[in-house]
């Protein structure tokens, strides 16, 4: 019996052996199972998201496929719209070959021109006018001048004491009164006897009076302050103003420097207010114009005040400067 206990007791320890190595599989395996219900769930999470994701691209795919659609159907239509197109302009080059005539006042006129009469000009001599008026008393100023010469001038006129503003006036009151006359002369024979038409008569006769009084001034300041040489310088003048005044042609088609000191010179608002009362028949214009004039005639005078002064020895020897 103890013999058969002992084999009995070896059996036992043997199958507890092999219980305990049958855990330990039995363990493994639902650590196995464990990890392949996590592999599996985790399976099944992509395998939702990668439906999402089919189920957005075959919406965006769908989306696509209506955009190439209606993008076909646009394409269509701007084909057949081209095809129209074409076939009209097709028709009208057969119809415009087909009229030659028509082609040839197309290449002639390929432009219609409205055209508006503003100011009438009749002829080409009344659009000159301000332009040689303007130079005509320029010239008679300088000519007046030379004629008589401001020392000479004090023969002819009362004694007066000497005052540098009483001796510019004396000798001034002379020369504006013949350059008057002059601008009077040009007005009246331009009027009566070329035909001139103003537009604003009485205009126009002030217009060349306060022109003529403005270069009186002017030359006489230059003759009083240069001497011989302002004579010299008056033509300079002239020539400086002939090409600046905008009498010929507009004022922007001159280079830049004659378009930089036609403000500065007194021809340019001459040429304007005669403009402006010759044809235009614009008042306000003219009045604008002639008070520059104005203007340029008193800071002329007061400039030849100065120049007295300054030459009051070489002056002071004429007869007319004692009283």
């Amino acid at each position: 019996g103890s013999q058969r206990l002992a084999a009995g007791a070896d059996r036992l320890a043997a199958g507890a052996q092999q219980l305990a190595a049958g855990h330990a599989r039995w363990a493994d395996g639902q650590k196995q199972l464990a990890s392949g219900a996590q592999a599996l769930q985790q399976g099944l999470h992509e395998a939702v998201a990668g439906a999402d994701r089919l189920a957005v691209g075959t919406a965006r795919l769908t989306q696509g496929a209506d955009a190439l659609n209606r993008g076909l159907a646009r394409l269509a239509d701007g084909q057949r719209r081209f095809a129209d197109a074409m076939a009209e302009k097709a028709k009208d080059a057969q119809e415009a070959v087909a009229h030659r005539e028509t082609v040839a006042e197309r290449v002639a006129r390929p432009v219609d021109l409205a055209v508006e009469e503003r100011h009438d000009v009749p002829d080409y001599g009344t659009g000159f006018t301000p332009y040689f008026v303007s130079l005509s008393l320029f010239v008679g100023a300088l000519l007046l001048f030379l004629v008589a010469d401001p020392r000479k001038v004090a023969a002819f006129l009362p004694p007066v004491r000497w005052a540098p503003v009483r001796w510019v006036a004396a000798r001034y009151a002379f020369y504006a009164l013949a350059a008057g006359a002059q601008a009077l002369i040009v007005s009246g024979a331009l009027v009566g006897g070329l035909g001139l038409k103003p537009a604003l008569p009485g205009w126009y006769v002030l217009t060349n009076v306060v022109t003529a009084f403005c270069f009186a001034a002017l030359v006489f300041l230059l003759l009083v302050a240069f001497g011989e040489a302002g004579r010299f310088l008056g033509i300079v003048l002239l020539m400086l103003q002939l090409t600046s005044c905008a009498g010929t042609f507009p004022l922007e088609m001159q280079p830049a420097f004659f378009q930089a000191i036609s403000p500065y010179l007194p021809m340019t608002y001459a040429v304007a207010a005669m403009k402006a009362a010759v044809s235009a028949g614009d008042a306000a214009k003219a009045w604008t114009a002639l008070n520059v004039l104005g203007a340029f005639t008193v800071g002329f005078l007061v400039l030849t005040v100065l120049a007295v002064t300054a030459k009051r020895r070489s002056l002071a020897g004429e007869p007319a400067a004692e009283g």
